[in-house]
């Protein structure tokens, strides 16, 4: 009689358990805490690596580089935006330098961390922008004070911190939070246009971010370039170890091909995608 009853389940529902891998044991409403102490040493290790190949290119570019044609033209991009300075161009790039202070970021981050493990009942997106942004500040902030870049030859619109120019946190910051919630829409959804619209308003704040600090005299470009870098890899980093979590969920959307490029928070994610297509 038992191998009848399992043998008609089986039979009822095929595709059901064929699409749908198991659910992660949840407490209180809550999936599993995602990061293992493995992932925590990966953390570390790559942390340090980071950090030791920025402080690296950071006496690279001060003490052989400064005095090179590659050097004089690092330091021409800011004596020419300093050129085009206006009260017009002054008062924008100061809103757009601001997208990245940390007050900015710190406010963005105690509002968006505990809603968005509310909403999903997940700890993944939580942990990818708190994560993410974490781990940038702590490799910037060592190594620029290990570094010790002057700032440019220019006159700074803004205080200069205690941090010193090489790399920018400013754009570190921004990337790994701005891109971070690119990767979050592109977790939650395969609409084209949702993503789109994504990458052109979270994904250009970075840029902006990064003109900004150059425009207000506090960088030069190699100082934003290698601050974007290692944003980005803060975000690949949290966002590859995130997506390989072995609690994530996996569902058949109603096209009939499995989506495995995302992690399933809840079912509210599956309905906005779902409504993001009926307006196609």
């Amino acid at each position: 009689m038992t191998d009848t009853i399992i043998r008609t389940a089986q039979t009822a529902e095929p595709q059901r358990t064929a699409s749908v891998a198991a659910a992660p044991t949840r407490r209180n409403g809550m999936a599993p805490w995602p990061v293992t102490w493995s992932d925590a040493r990966r953390i570390g290790a790559v942390a340090l690596a980071i950090f030791l190949a920025t402080v690296a290119v950071g006496f690279l570019i001060t003490q052989f580089v400064a005095g090179t044609a590659v050097g004089a033209a690092d330091r021409s991009v800011n004596f020419w935006l300093a050129e085009l300075r206006s009260p017009t161009w002054n008062r924008l790039t100061d809103w757009g330098s601001a997208f990245s202070d940390t007050i900015t970021i710190v406010i963005l981050l105690a509002v968006l961390v505990p809603l968005l493990a509310w909403v999903t009942k997940r700890w993944h997106a939580s942990v990818l922008l708190a994560g993410a942004v974490a781990f940038e500040t702590l490799v910037f902030v060592t190594a620029s004070l290990v570094v010790g870049r002057e700032r440019p030859p220019v006159d700074q619109l803004d205080m200069s911190p205690p941090t010193a120019s090489f790399p920018s946190g400013h754009t570190g910051a921004a990337v790994a939070f701005y891109i971070g919630l690119v990767v979050l829409v592109f977790w939650w959804t395969r609409h084209r246009g949702a993503r789109a619209l994504a990458v052109a308003t979270f994904g250009l704040v970075p840029v902006v971010v990064a003109i900004s600090r150059l425009y207000r005299g506090m960088h030069y470009p190699s100082d934003v370039i290698f601050g974007a870098a290692i944003g980005l890899a803060s975000v690949a980093l949290f966002a590859s170890m995130l997506r390989g979590d072995r609690n994530r969920e996996r569902i058949r959307p109603g096209d009939g091909e499995a989506d495995t490029d995302r992690p399933i928070d809840s079912d509210w994610q599956v309905d906005s995608d779902r409504a993001l297509e009926s307006v196609r």
